[in-house]
């Protein structure tokens, strides 16, 4: 999954505007937009900000995988 596919899938799932995305990651709404279209792939510590929200969402974003792996992942232990 490219890195505007999963922004755009957080974006759904989040209900939220590139504009917001566009202040939660710190960056211009061109940027987003450019994050978007796949014309930019970001640099790493708005990698890691994905990262983290993702990570946060799990469970919403994967919800075939079971709430055990969720708590696992989150405390930070192999399952």
């Amino acid at each position: 999954m490219t890195f505007a596919e999963r922004i755009q899938r957080l974006q759904r799932l989040l209900n939220l505007t590139q504009v917001q995305l566009a202040e939660i990651f710190g960056v211009s709404v061109v940027t987003m937009h450019n994050w978007h279209a796949g014309k930019v792939i970001p640099k790493h510590d708005c990698q890691q900000t994905l990262l983290r929200l993702e990570a946060s969402n799990l469970a919403a974003l994967s919800p075939h995988i079971s709430a055990d792996t969720v708590r696992a992942f989150r405390e930070g232990r192999a399952r």
